[in-house]
Formats: C-alpha cells, structure tokens, sequence
C-alpha cells in the first residue's frame, strides 16, 4: 500500500442533525414566555397520543417495520448528548459534520415534517416565533461547544420579523455557529423576493454566514397510500424553491460574497434545473437578462453548494456538470434513509470513479470551506477515525442488514 492509499480521508458530513425532547428546551426559552411553553408542550403531548391512538392496530406490516425504525432514530442518544454524537460520527468514520435541526423547533408548527400526518394548526406570534428560534439556538450553541472544532451548527432564524432575524444572526455569529437555515419558500411569509428581505442578506454576507435550505416538506397529503409518493414527489421542490427566488431577485449580483447551500437534494436535480432556468434567462419573455449581467448557471457556479445527503454513484458521476468544488457529501445522521452507520459501505460504490483529490473535495474540504471549519483540527482527528483511501477502492460488498431503507445505497440519482 502506497502512503497515498493509506493516508486519512477527512469525512466531514454536511447533512447531520442534532436536538433534544421538546421539553428539554423549555429552559432555554425566555422565562417571559415559559406558561405559552408549558401550553405549546402540552398541546404536542396531547396531539402524540391522539396519533398513536388512531393508528393503534391499523398497521400494516411494512408500515410497522417504518414506523419502528423511524422511532429508533429519533431516539438515539446522539441528537441530544454531544459525547454520544461525536463517538456514533467517529466509529462511522466521519469527524464532524453540519448539524440542523431534529424534531421541532419551540413554537413551530407540529410536527415539523408533516408529509402523512395533518399539521396542529399552531401559528404563534412574530414574538413567539423568535423566542423558539432563540431557545433552540442557544441550546446548540452549548451543544457544539462541547466538541470545539468539530461542528457547524446551523441556527435557525425567525423569518417573519426581520429585525427579530438580524439580531439572531448576529447572535450565532458570536456565538461560534456556522450557518443560518432558510426556511422553505411559503405563503407564511412574504416571497423570498420582497425588499424587506435585504437585511438578512447583507447580515450573513458580512458575517460570512452561509445560509443553508434543508429540504423538507411543509404540506399535510393525507392518511392514504398515495400520501407518502406525493410527499416523495414535491419534497425537494420546496426544498429547493428559494434557488430562483434569491438568482432572479438579484440577491447574489447585490452580494457577491453570499452563500446559499442546498442540503439533503440529492444531486441530480442541479444540472437540467440550471439549463431550465438558463433558458429563461435567455428567453426574451423574461426580459431578466436587462436586469441581472450574469446567468442562473454563473451565479450557481460562484454562491452555490449542494449537499448531496446520501450521494449515489450515479450524482458522483455527474460531479463536473455540477461542480468538483460545490458537491459536498452527508451522512445525514441518524435518519434512516442516510448513510449512517454505513457511511464507508456506502461511500465504496458512490466513489470508484473519483480521483484522490475529488475524493477530498466532496467527502469533506468543500463543507469546510462552505462552513469555515478549521481543517488541521479535523485533519488530528481523521488521523485516528477517518478510512483510508484504500478502504474506499475496495469493491462493495452486499447492502448491509439493516439498510435497504437507506438511500446511500441507489443505484440511480433519485429515489431507487
């Protein structure tokens, strides 16, 4: 073996996540607002048991095998203690990793990800909304500064008042976080393309803050079996809509230096979304190009990242049309369908066609560059946990027991 195949590949995931039960929130929340928690927590308790209750003794099997596996990785001890999080990373191979948000945020709506279950309803005020915000921040500021070095924890900022978001962003600023999350484009708000807007863009650009949309859905699609495909079908839509909200605006011509990433995408989306948008920049119905110099492709190329959660090899493959440098690797730990704990198995099939140096790029140097991580501590880490890229050249072997619900193992670039 070569020094180069028996040198340390630093996997540095950009998709994990971390937080603990609601309730252990309650002391971060502003004691102002401690009776509106105590009432929000009692109506998502009360809302778990009328769920568990309707669909007590209507499963059927394979749904029972979902809904178990689900509920094991929404309980693993890692999304709440920062020791038990970092030994799961490290024994998977990985250093660090960019963490958002588990379960639900302090005042959000209930539960976060709806898909197949009807939402609450709750709609608390601007007040509120930013005292969640603020909660659920402070508590992961503590979290990672148990592990320096190693995270790049992503805030969440109250998007309906946005003196309210300024001044959180400037909080996890200082307070060591290394990104912001976008909420998805939503008729909650005003349009990504409002003016009001303009502060929030100029505060992370002048922090150097990159703001992060993580894909999700936000819509209820009923109890059927239809429900989940057409969650499926429309999840990364919304995950990705703020894409031409911020390129047409002209968000990144005003601020250059912003950075936009797209996380848990998949990749395969990014190259025929690009040409779609490039032809209606081009398009003399549009008339966009009198006002912005530079195509949605360029902008792409120079404000955007993808994290690519769960990488296939057939979005590895398509790496140069995206971009070597904008493709960055996740874990997407703990949730079912990513790589972990099988970050290695997975990583021998999606990088056979890779160079050494691509191999550094996507699996974990450009997240560091995106999230201004300081790579010799990662680096002193790796030296201990992180495969060889010997390791890596191994053929794959069979699917692991236990992730045929993964999606690290497709063998296209979308769902299969």
């Amino acid at each position: 073996m070569t020094s180069d195949e028996s040198s340390r590949l630093v996997l540095f995931s950009a998709d994990c996540h971390a937080g603990p039960e609601l309730d252990a929130l309650g002391p971060y929340v502003d004691p102002r607002h401690a009776g509106d928690f105590a009432d929000y927590l009692a109506l998502t308790r009360a809302y778990d048991a009328e769920i568990a209750e309707m669909f007590a003794g209507r499963r059927e099997a394979a749904y029972e095998e979902i809904h178990r596996v689900f509920i094991e990785r929404d309980t693993v001890p890692g999304l709440a203690d920062p020791a038990e999080h970092l030994r799961d990373l490290e024994a998977d191979g990985v250093v660090g990793d960019v963490i958002f948000p588990q379960g639900v945020v302090p005042f959000a709506d209930y539960p976060s990800q709806p898909g197949m279950l009807p939402p609450i309803g709750y709609v608390a005020t601007p007040e509120l909304h930013a005292a969640g915000c603020r909660a659920y921040n402070r508590w992961l500021a503590e979290f990672c500064s148990h592990n320096p070095g190693r995270h790049a924890g992503v805030g969440v900022m109250p998007i309906r008042d946005v003196d309210a978001a300024t001044r959180e962003i400037e909080w996890c600023h200082g307070a060591g976080l290394r990104g912001m999350s976008l909420p998805p484009v939503s008729e909650a708000h005003p349009y990504f393309n409002d003016p009001r807007y303009e502060p929030i863009w100029a505060t992370c650009a002048r922090l150097d803050l990159p703001l992060s949309a993580h894909g999700a859905s936000t819509r209820f699609y009923g109890h059927g079996p239809d429900s989940l495909p057409i969650a499926l079908a429309e999840v990364d839509f919304f995950g990705r809509r703020a894409l031409w909200f911020l390129i047409f605006s002209g968000v990144f011509e005003r601020h250059p230096g912003l950075r936009m990433v797209f996380t848990e995408q998949r990749a395969g989306w990014v190259s025929p979304t690009l040409a779609y948008l490039d032809d209606i920049y081009r398009s003399s119905v549009a008339g966009i190009a009198r006002a912005l110099p530079r195509s949605p492709s360029d902008y792409f190329a120079t404000n955007c990242f993808i994290g690519a959660s769960f990488l296939s090899a057939t979005e590895a493959e398509a790496r140069h049309r995206i971009g070597v440098t904008k493709l960055m690797w996740g874990s997407d730990y703990p949730h079912p369908e990513g790589a972990w704990p099988w970050s290695r198995e997975s990583l021998r099939r999606t990088c056979a066609d890779m160079t050494d140096a691509e191999m550094r790029l996507v699996l974990g140097a450009n997240a560091m560059t995106c999230y201004g991580m300081d790579a010799a501590v990662l680096a002193r880490a790796a030296a201990a946990v992180g495969p060889t890229l010997a390791e890596l050249r191994q053929a794959p072997g069979e699917v692991p027991p236990g992730a045929h619900l993964s999606w690290a193992f497709r063998s296209t670039d979308m769902w299969t």
